[in-house]
Parts: structure tokens; C-alpha cells; sequence
């Protein structure tokens, strides 16, 4: 390692100290809001209070108050969707949380399955799961989200097997907007089952989900360095065909003068032995390495350019972790807003033959607009045959990108600009880009990703015929 590189890391991870804590974004709940979202603050709209129902009696009360007034609902899971998905728009309108129906209903030890409330968050279900050697099957990077909210979105993490999230629900029970609660399975009203999971709360509230869980296990961490038109190859051989893998991502170089020519592979396979400790779950760890990295490289073209090496030194130790603890990664880990700048997050569904053609677009786009990209990363997500609203609808390769914009309406609005034309890009490759950021395409994007959003539209007015369901995606596009 040369003495630049040694002062850099030295410098990196002494600044851990001096880094501010990030937003833990979460809503200041039975008090009025001018946020909508987590990260960006962009969208400015008034709200009436959160309500809380601390029952399903009371949730039900709620739904048929707001039916005889004629008020609409929004529904918020964890408080941390960035594109309005929990608000409605109108000041008299509810918003909705589920925050204090986070109870396990049921854990069947034997059969790897639990049912919970939708309020629940994943930390709260680690929490059950670890002492009986269990673990999630597929969620997102961190554990602060609900569960509820997860299923509402079909949430994908970094598991080659378990995703997205619709794969590992058994059952759920279903508040409708005529106060009914309902089954909902893959053998009982089957239908809503696609349109619920993935249906941004607009089909009613989800009360509580059943859900499989699997072996919490000791995993092995491997690293390895490629060219990135080598990923899908790569994959393919040492991945997807490796029967002890279960976790995989792979970040991108930043830099400006290899800026997305190589790629970090980082994956996970099983490794048998029995060392207790391990399992023990983690209290709440942060990953300050990783924010004080993300938050130099959004002011410093420099640290982009070592950011790579640097990340490579520190993942290289052979590291053994259980499966509960690697998904056990807090929001705080990122770095917050500031007056200035603004972190938000965009993800492109991409086929694996047009892989090297996106990277490519990717690349040229970010050099022309001079876009402040902080991380893309890749995971691999499974064809989903069953929600209406799939983004996968073959295997992909996910591009997860976490950017830095200006906190200023002429930063947005030139955000929203060359997303337009990413999302051009990702739909030319025959890829989908995902609803739950920021709304930055337009209609006719939309459709073309998802081409079963009319039908979708459709469905939404037949099983609630007077949209007592609703938030701004519906709004944006209905």
C-alpha cells in the first residue's frame, strides 16, 4: 500500500469521529408535518396529524371515519419512502401508521414460519428470530423499514435465492375500504395477492403478513476484482451456480478516470461450523467507514478515486458473519443531508445480456451531466411471475445508484431531466427502473416499465371504487 493510500484510509477512518449522525428519518409522529419522504425534503406538503391505532378495532374505526367524511388515507410504514408513496397531498386527508401493531402474532419454530403484524419493523423481527437460529429470507439493506411498508413495495435485498419479497409470504389478512378484513394467500382471493404485494397500500392496509423465514447461518465473505462487462460471466459461473452462495453484490469504481470500468464482487457462501458467539445478534451496529466514505466522496473527487482501493483493503479480510447479522445494517450508516446537498437513491432493472450496453449509457450519462454519483451497485434479482407490478419480470441484474444532488429547485430539476433520459436508457435494454423514489418519469415511462399499470388502475377502482386508498404515485399517474 503506498504512503498516499495509508494516509487516505488513516484519514477516513479518524474523520469517523468528527462525521454528524445521519437522519434516522423518522416521523415525528401525532404532530404536523411539512416533509413528505426521507432523504430528499423536495416534495413541500402540508399534513393533519399521523394517526396511530394501537389495535385493529381502532384501525377499522379509522377506515370508517374516514369513509362517511369523505377523507382519503395514506398509508406509512417506517416513515422513510422518498417519493410521497405515504402522502396524499391533501391537508385533510389521514395519514396512517401501523407503528404500534408490531407484535408476532405467531412463530412456528418447526416449520420456519412467523406471522406479524404489519407494523413491525425487521430489527424487531431479528430480534425473535435469532435465538431459535432463524433468519429473514429476503429485505432491504437495513432493518429500521416495516414490514408492512416492505411487502407494500416488494422489496428486494441482496439474497440470489429468496427475492423479491413476494416469494417468501405464505399469507396475509387485508383491511378493505369497506372495513372488511380478508385472506389473502395464494389460494384465497388469490388475485389481490399480486395486486397488494407491490400495490403501494392503494388495495387496503396490510394487517398482518405470514411468512416464511430460514436457517440463520455462518457465512464466508469472498472478494474479487473485475471488469465490468465481465459481471454477467462472473456471475453466472462463480454465483448463480455456486449451491452454498446465498448473498451477492458487486460496487462499481467511481472514479473519474475508471469511472464504472470495474467492479467489486462481494458474495457470501455458507461455511460449516458452529461458533455460538457468532450468532449472537449485533446491538444496532454503524457502519461509520461507510458514511464518512460516502459523505467525503460527495466533496471530494479524490476520495472517489481511492474510494474502490480503499473499500477492497477493508473487504478483504476473510470475514465469517451469521445471516441475521449481515442484514443487520442501520440507515444511520449513511450520511446526512445537508443545507446544500441532498442523498437520493434511484435503481434500474437491467436483463443480463444488455448489462455491458447500460453500463456503457450509465457512464457516458454520468460524464455529460456531470452527475455527483456516490455508489452503484449491482445485485441480482429473481423473475417475479406473480406481482402485477413487477420490476423483474425475468432474472436481472439490479442498479442500485445513491447520488448526491443539489438541495435547490435548478438541482432537481435537472435531476428530473437526465432521469428522464436514464430511464430512456434502462427501458431500451428492456429494463424497468423502480416507483418507490423520487416520480421522475413520466407517464408514458411508466406504462412502458410496467405495462400492467392500466390494468392495475383498473383493479384499484374495482376493489375500491371511491379511492379511499391513495398517495402521489396513484395520484401522478392514475
Amino acid at each position: 500500500m503506498t504512503a498516499l493510500l495509508k494516509n487516505t484510509l488513516k484519514i477516513a477512518l479518524l474523520s469517523t469521529l468528527l462525521v454528524p449522525q445521519a437522519h434516522t428519518f423518522k416521523l415525528s409522529l401525532k404532530k404536523p408535518t411539512t416533509t413528505v419522504g426521507s432523504a430528499d425534503h423536495l416534495f413541500e406538503t402540508k399534513f393533519s396529524a399521523i394517526e396511530e391505532p394501537a389495535t385493529v378495532a381502532e384501525l377499522q374505526a379509522l377506515v370508517a371515519q374516514a369513509r362517511t367524511q369523505g377523507r382519503k388515507i395514506a398509508l406509512v410504514g417506517a416513515g422513510k419512502s422518498m417519493g410521497g408513496q405515504t402522502a396524499s397531498g391533501a391537508a385533510s386527508d389521514y395519514r396512517v401508521s401501523l407503528q404500534k401493531l408490531n407484535k408476532v402474532i405467531n412463530l412456528n419454530v418447526r416449520d420456519k414460519e412467523v406471522t406479524v403484524q404489519a407494523g413491525m419493523t425487521w430489527r424487531m423481527l431479528q430480534e425473535v428470530l435469532a435465538p431459535h437460529r432463524l433468519a429473514i429470507k429476503a429485505m432491504q439493506s437495513y432493518h429500521d423499514f416495516a414490514i408492512g411498508g416492505s411487502f407494500s413495495v416488494n422489496v428486494h435485498g441482496q439474497d440470489i435465492l429468496y427475492n423479491p419479497i413476494i416469494t417468501t409470504v405464505r399469507s396475509l389478512r387485508l383491511l378493505q375500504a369497506d372495513g372488511t378484513i380478508i385472506n389473502v394467500s395464494r389460494t384465497e382471493n388469490s388475485e389481490l395477492l399480486g395486486l397488494v404485494i407491490g400495490g403501494y397500500g392503494l388495495f387496503g392496509i396490510i394487517i398482518d403478513v405470514t411468512l416464511s423465514v430460514t436457517d440463520d447461518v455462518l457465512l464466508q465473505r469472498n472478494v474479487a476484482i473485475i471488469e465490468s462487462h465481465e459481471l454477467a460471466d462472473y456471475f453466472e459461473k462463480h454465483i448463480k451456480n455456486n449451491p452454498n452462495m446465498q448473498l451477492y453484490s458487486a460496487r462499481f469504481s467511481i472514479g473519474s478516470q475508471h469511472l464504472l470500468e470495474q467492479a467489486l464482487v462481494i458474495s457470501y457462501e455458507v461455511v460449516e461450523q458452529d461458533t455460538p458467539e457468532l450468532f449472537v445478534l449485533e446491538q444496532f451496529p454503524q457502519n461509520k467507514l461507510q458514511k464518512t466514505l460516502l459523505a467525503v466522496a460527495g466533496k471530494n473527487g479524490l476520495m472517489k478515486k481511492f474510494r474502490f482501493t480503499l473499500e477492497k483493503i477493508y473487504l478483504d479480510k476473510k470475514q465469517i458473519i451469521s445471516r441475521n447479522n449481515f442484514n443487520n445494517n442501520t440507515i444511520a450508516s449513511l450520511p446526512a443531508d445537508t443545507a446544500s446537498a441532498r442523498y437520493i437513491l434511484q435503481e434500474y432493472f437491467i436483463p443480463y445480456n444488455k448489462l455491458t450496453q447500460f453500463i456503457d449509457d450509465l457512464r457516458a450519462l454520468i460524464k455529460a451531466k456531470n452527475i455527483n454519483m456516490l455508489n452503484v451497485t449491482a445485485r441480482h434479482v429473481c423473475a417475479d411471475t406473480e406481482s402485477k407490478l413487477a420490476f423483474a419480470r425475468q432474472d436481472c441484474c439490479a442498479f442500485v445508484l445513491y447520488i448526491s444532488i443539489p438541495s435547490t429547485a435548478q438541482g432537481y430539476e435537472e435531476t428530473q431531466q437526465w432521469s428522464k433520459e436514464l430511464i430512456d436508457k434502462a427501458l431500451a435494454c428492456g429494463g424497468t427502473y423502480y416507483l418507490p423514489y423520487q416520480l421522475l418519469g413520466t407517464q408514458s415511462q411508466l406504462e412502458a416499465a410496467y405495462p400492467a399499470w392500466k390494468e392495475f388502475v383498473a383493479r384499484k377502482k374495482q376493489y375500491d371504487p371511491t379511492e379511499l386508498f391513495t398517495n402521489k404515485l396513484y395520484q401522478t399517474y392514475k
